[in-house]
């Protein structure tokens, strides 16, 4: 009896070690995966802001926007938020892009679809903790309280 005693006493131990050691390895695993991951998507959505931007600092100082180059930006963006993107982000983004491909006679609809992308990239960035609302984003686009108010009461259907 005593030897089977002493036969589990060194076996357990090792036994539990070997799978604290097996356990802890794969947690490491996973979290370099998930920064991985992370890095990926962070970029991707540096990318749909940017873009975004560009075309409007383009607009705004009425520059020839290349078409062709903001295709090719939407292609890889569009592929990287399929691969990278949360669920929220990427049915935010087809929604952005119906409505904008669909060729709306008023551009300030394009705006709560965009407004709801920049949420949902927010949310996942953030763990779901973000307070960023339309108005706010509406107010960082336009820097002009007043005019912001105002588009927001005009456009209460976009907004």
């Amino acid at each position: 009896m005593t030897n089977i005693t002493s036969l589990i006493v060194t076996i357990v131990p090792s036994i539990l070690l070997i799978a604290g050691w097996v356990y802890s390895r794969k947690t490491e695993e996973l979290k370099i995966i998930n920064n991985q991951l992370s890095i990926k998507k962070y970029k991707v959505y540096e990318n749909v802001i940017s873009m975004f931007y560009k075309i409007l600092g383009e607009t705004l100082k009425g520059q020839k926007t290349d078409k062709q180059q903001n295709l090719d930006m939407m292609i890889e963006i569009k592929k990287d938020i399929t691969l990278y993107g949360s669920d929220k982000v990427f049915y935010a983004f087809n929604k952005y892009l119906v409505v904008s491909a669909n060729g709306v006679n008023n551009p300030q609809e394009t705006l709560h679809p965009f407004f709801e992308l920049i949420i949902a990239i927010r949310e996942d960035l953030s763990g779901h903790k973000t307070k960023i609302k339309e108005k706010d984003i509406l107010l960082n686009l336009m820097q002009d309280k007043k005019g912001a108010k105002e588009f927001s009461k005009k456009h209460k259907n976009v907004m």
